[in-house]
C-alpha cells in the first residue's frame, strides 16, 4: 500500500471483518503482540523474544486461528510505536508483504488513569484502539511517521553525527582561542581586524582634571 500524504488518517478503505490487526510493544528484552482477530471475541496477547521470524510465526498462527473460526483473512495490518528500534522492522515486514505503520509516539493522547497504571497490557490495548481509529479514517487518534528508506535513514544519521562533530570542534576551538576571563569572543581578533579591537580593549580613561590652587585667605595674614 502506498503511504498516504496525510499521516493523521488512513487513506485506504478498512474492512475489519477480514483484516487481522496487530500492534507490537517493542523493548530490548521482549516484544508484546496484541491484536484484533476476526472471528474471535478476545484479543490474544503474546510475548516473544525480539525476533522478526518469531513475529511472523505469531501472525500466521493468528491467521490460522481466525480461519478456523470461519473468517476469511486477506491483509495483515501491523503497527508499532516509534522509538529506539527505528524503522528496520517496518521495512522488513513490508518486504514480506505485511502492511506496516509506525505510530508517532507524541501523537497518542494518554489519559491520567493510564499514566497512573502503566503496564505493557494497557499500552498495547491503547495502541490497538488508536490504530483502529486511524484505520477507519477518523482523525484525532494518532499520526503515523513516514517510513524512510535505508539510504534516507543513513543520510539523516550521518547528518546528525556531522552536526554534533562540528559543534564539538567549534566548542573546542572557542575554548582554546578565548583568553581566560574574557566575556566576549570575536573571531576577528586572530585576523587582526582593527574594527573589532574595541570589543576586547577597554576605552582609555581620561586623565583627571588638574586641581586649581587653593585661594589665599587675607584675614589669616
Amino acid at each position: 500500500m502506498t503511504q498516504p500524504a496525510d499521516l493523521s488518517m488512513s487513506g485506504t478503505p478498512f474492512v475489519q471483518i477480514n483484516t487481522l490487526v496487530a500492534v507490537i510493544e517493542l523493548s530490548l528484552s521482549s516484544w508484546l503482540v496484541n491484536g484484533v482477530i476476526p472471528g474471535l471475541s478476545r484479543q490474544p496477547l503474546k510475548k516473544l523474544q525480539p525476533d522478526e521470524q518469531d513475529l511472523i510465526k505469531v501472525l500466521l498462527r493468528s491467521r490460522d486461528e481466525a480461519v478456523k473460526n470461519g473468517a476469511v483473512i486477506e491483509p495483515f495490518v501491523v503497527a508499532y510505536e516509534a522509538g529506539r528500534d527505528g524503522f528496520w522492522l517496518a521495512r522488513w515486514l513490508r518486504a514480506n508483504g505485511i502492511e506496516t505503520h509506525v505510530i508517532h509516539s507524541t501523537s497518542v493522547a494518554v489519559s491520567r488513569e493510564h499514566r497512573r497504571a502503566k503496564t505493557d497490557r494497557l499500552d498495547t490495548a491503547m495502541l490497538v484502539r488508536v490504530f483502529l481509529g486511524w484505520l477507519r479514517g477518523e482523525r484525532g487518534h494518532c499520526e503515523m511517521v513516514a517510513i524512510p528508506t535505508i539510504e534516507e535513514e543513513d543520510a539523516k544519521r550521518l547528518k546528525v553525527v556531522w552536526s554534533r562533530n562540528i559543534v564539538g570542534i567549534r566548542s573546542d576551538w572557542l575554548l582554546s582561542n578565548t583568553p581566560t576571563g574574557s566575556s566576549v569572543y570575536s573571531p576577528h581578533k586572530d585576523r587582526g581586524d582593527p574594527c573589532c579591537t574595541s570589543i576586547r580593549t577597554p576605552a582609555p580613561r581620561l586623565p583627571p582634571a588638574p586641581r586649581s590652587p587653593a585661594p589665599s585667605n587675607p584675614a589669616a595674614s
